[in-house]
């Protein structure tokens, strides 16, 4: 006899069991998760702020948020960039 069915719960958390039960997740299988020479799978917070303030330049009507603000970086995001940046 099959086991039961049980119906969607959007609450509960995905289940674990990765790409046709492989075990591992899609980026894994195609190599994204993987660090790259030098630096790590994405770009660290210097590299978005500084992506950020090209597309300012360029006149894209973006801000920059202020500290304090929501979704602003905080000074312990900037503590734990510094010790991964690059030198």
């Amino acid at each position: 006899m099959p086991a039961p069915v049980r119906p969607f719960n959007p609450m509960s958390p995905p289940k674990k069991e990765g790409v046709r039960g492989t075990g591992k997740t899609l980026s894994e299988l195609m190599g994204l998760d993987k660090k790259k020479e030098g630096g790590s799978a994405k770009p660290g917070l210097y590299a978005n702020i500084a992506a950020k303030r090209e597309r300012i330049e360029k006149g894209s009507g973006e801000k920059m948020r202020q500290p304090g603000q929501k979704g602003a970086p905080t000074a312990k995001a900037f503590k734990e960039s510094a010790k991964t940046a690059k030198k």
